[in-house]
C-alpha cells in the first residue's frame, strides 16, 4: 500500500520543502483526515466535507483555493488522492481504488479533448491559424 505509507510519511515525516509551503498545515489536516475517513474508494469523501472539516479545525480555506493549492500540490508531491466522479475522494487502497481513480482521470482527459476539439473547429471556422 505505497498510496497510504506516502500519506502517512507526509503527516509523520515532513520533508523540509513541504513543511515550508505556507498551506503545510492544511495539507496536514488534508491527509489526517482521509486517512482517518477514506482509505478506499467505498469510503471516499466529498469535496464539501473535507472543507466541513478543515473549517472546523480552524482553518480559512474556500474550495477552489484547496483544490489548487492543496489538492494540487498533495499530487504533484506523491500523495496522490483518488477521485471517483459522485463518491468523492479517497486514499487508493488497493488496485481496485487506483483503476477508479485512473479511469475518472482517463474520461476528463477525453472530456478535455472533446472540448478541445470543439474550439479548434470553431477557429477553423472563424479562418483563424493559431
Amino acid at each position: 500500500m505505497p498510496f497510504i505509507t506516502r500519506a502517512r510519511n507526509f503527516v509523520d515525516n515532513p520533508q523540509p520543502d513541504h513543511a515550508s509551503h505556507p498551506r503545510f498545515p492544511v495539507m496536514v489536516e488534508t491527509v489526517r483526515y482521509l486517512l482517518d475517513c477514506a482509505i478506499g474508494i467505498e469510503n471516499a469523501v466529498s469535496t464539501n466535507e473535507i472543507i466541513d472539516f478543515l473549517h472546523g479545525a480552524g482553518h480559512d480555506i474556500d474550495r477552489e483555493t484547496w483544490q489548487i493549492e492543496v489538492l494540487g500540490y498533495l499530487r504533484d508531491n506523491g500523495i496522490f488522492i483518488g477521485s471517483s466522479g459522485q463518491r468523492g475522494m479517497f486514499l487508493i487502497r488497493d488496485q481496485n481504488d487506483a483503476r477508479e481513480a485512473r479511469n475518472f482521470i482517463r474520461n476528463r482527459i477525453e472530456r478535455e479533448r472533446q472540448r478541445l476539439s470543439a474550439l479548434e473547429n470553431l477557429m477553423g471556422e472563424a479562418g483563424w491559424t493559431i
